[in-house]
């Protein structure tokens, strides 16, 4: 098994563990208390059958009972100490399984998330529901006008909020179990891989942020971990089940136990009978700040993945060369840890670093010091909310690199880099139309294949901004210029 692997797996486990430990103190005090009194009665039991058996055989049973049930008793006291009993299937032989719906459950109705509006605040500011054209099922809202702003926009001053504690797990017992149970079910598994990393938690509006590109305040962000992330963005979407095998679990049939926990999604009914998404911030869930990037490389190709199968988050489909979330370390690790420009740009480069599998045989400080020439070399060109995710904040950007598409192996752990899917997309970028030709492709093909949301979004703003070649608009022309001179001049 590979050893980078198997260290994710051990981080990801003892993580689960203090987590669980941190959010369900009480009830683990409660199960270990009854674990004790059952321990205790089974002694003051064994005690009791001995001192009042009349006979030899009589004593011998009692001592070979009540050891029996002693020992049964305080391996259950034992288990008791490790949270993760806790919150493991109701019945041990049954196993977790968990499905993500394109919709959530309001109101007694299931609504599908590609039928949600954007909130009435941030429909005024130009968001709309984006047009996925078959190549993704998930839903997002995006602006051009905020797009715009912030293509052109070289600083938006940033403070971190050091005093909000921030806690997602719910204080309703049920919700708070059900929360944690669908951690074990995703964190708990060796199918799956992941750490409770910490991330940058995006708390400010969507106002906030236009005022703030336009050098009117500053937006906040705050520390957030990861599995805040899963309990709420991604819980929040999906069934978690209780299989009694494993057969029944990978054919997805006779649940034994159904959780919905999509009921928790923030949707509201407007006078016209319609549902909206909570504006941003959105406070019942993490809203970590999710970073795309489209790397351009020296022979001018466009570099993407297959994300691995077993991936938490958009297994097996399509993705960009950078795609992830940004990490908290980001902001002391860019440039400049007052420009949240300067920070995004480099969240991006390091996951462009990493998945790519760039300068893996140099040493640490180079190898930092050539993904800080990355981020000088990424612009950010947009923005989007992730409805399916809760409306999860997401920046969106592109890269030039200075090597060879052929030296771009991807990481094989994360993202898988297809040579058959090189050649079927294969798309010198000479000009920004060429990024309109590159979608026609993947529109070709898109019963076979599928995007995650980000490298779809990623693109089509590319393809958007293509279009302003001709317009008329003084600020479209200015991006387009901008863009065209970053890439091509």
């Amino acid at each position: 098994m590979d050893k980078r692997y198997v260290s994710e797996l051990k981080e990801g486990n003892s993580d689960l563990r203090k987590y669980i430990k941190k959010h369900a103190h009480k009830e683990i005090k409660l199960y270990r208390r009854y674990s004790f009194i059952a321990l205790l009665v089974s002694i003051c039991s064994f005690g009791f059958s001995i001192y009042s058996s009349p006979d030899l055989f009589g004593i011998i049973l009692g001592i070979l009972f009540g050891t029996l049930s002693s020992l049964f008793s305080f391996d259950n006291y034992r288990k008791a100490s490790n949270p993760f009993n806790s919150y493991c299937p109701s019945t041990k032989t049954y196993i977790f399984g968990t499905e993500e719906l394109l919709g959530a459950t309001v109101e007694g109705e299931f609504r599908k998330f590609s039928e949600v509006i954007p909130p009435e605040e941030e429909q005024g500011v130009g968001f709309q529901p984006v047009n996925t054209e078959g190549l993704c099922s998930n839903s997002a809202f995006i602006s051009s006008s905020l797009d715009d702003l912030l293509t052109l926009s070289t600083n938006i001053q940033l403070e971190i909020d050091n005093n909000e504690k921030l806690d997602f797990v719910s204080q309703h017992t049920e919700k708070k179990r059900t929360q944690l149970k669908y951690l074990v079910a995703r964190v708990g598994s060796s199918e799956y891989r992941t750490t409770n990393g910490k991330k940058i938690c995006f708390q400010s509006s969507i106002i906030e942020l236009m005022e703030s590109i336009q050098g009117k305040g500053k937006v906040s962000v705050a520390e957030v971990g990861y599995f805040d992330g899963l309990i709420t963005n991604e819980a929040f979407r999906s069934k978690l089940y209780e299989y009694k095998n494993m057969n029944d679990r990978q054919k997805k049939r006779n649940p034994v136990v159904t959780y919905d926990l999509t009921n928790n999604f923030p949707l509201f009914r407007n006078n016209n009978n319609q549902f909206y998404l909570e504006t941003q911030p959105c406070f019942v869930a993490s809203r970590h700040i999710g970073i795309t990037t489209i790397a351009i490389t020296i022979d001018k190709q466009i570099v993407f993945f297959e994300q691995d199968e077993f991936n938490l988050i958009g297994g097996g489909l399509l993705v960009s060369s950078g795609s992830g979330s940004a990490d908290f370390s980001d902001i002391n690790d860019s440039e400049n840890t007052t420009n949240l420009i300067t920070i995004l740009k480099y969240s991006m480069a390091r996951e462009l670093v990493e998945e790519g599998n760039l300068y893996r045989d140099l040493p640490s400080n180079t190898k930092r010091t050539k993904t800080l020439d990355i981020a000088k070399n990424t612009m950010i060109t947009g923005f989007f909310r992730w409805v399916d995710r809760v409306g999860k904040p997401e920046f969106i950007g592109i890269s030039k690199l200075d090597v060879h598409s052929n030296d771009i192996e991807g990481d094989n752990f994360e993202v898988i880099k297809e040579d058959s899917l090189t050649h079927i997309f294969k798309k010198e970028i000479k000009k920004l139309t060429d990024f309109t030709e590159f979608k026609n492709v993947l529109l070709t093909n898109k019963s076979i294949y599928q995007l995650n949301l980000s490298f779809f979004i990623a693109l089509d703003r590319l393809v958007t901004i293509a279009g302003y070649s001709n317009s008329s608009d003084i600020k479209e022309k200015k991006v387009f210029e901008r863009v065209n001179n970053f890439l091509f001049q």
